[in-house]
């Protein structure tokens, strides 16, 4: 079942609120894909992600990325 259809189903039986967390999830799974894509390898990617998950939370320091285009 196609994810539009199927989250057209659910949106009538749900909080808008919830809906708009599955809509969320559903963007960053594309874009997940789509750095898939240009990073080209899809092992390190993952590795890396679930590296960072394992970390506390205090030591995440998150800063922000700029390109030098």
């Amino acid at each position: 079942m196609p994810y539009p259809l199927l989250f057209k189903a659910i949106s009538r039986k749900i909080a808008q609120k919830d809906m708009d967390l599955i809509t969320a999830n559903q963007q960053l799974r594309g874009f997940s894909k789509k750095l898939g894509m240009i990073v080209g390898d899809d092992h390190l990617l993952k590795t890396t992600i679930t590296a960072l998950q394992r970390l506390p939370h205090t030591a995440m320091k998150m800063e922000p990325v700029t390109c030098s285009c």
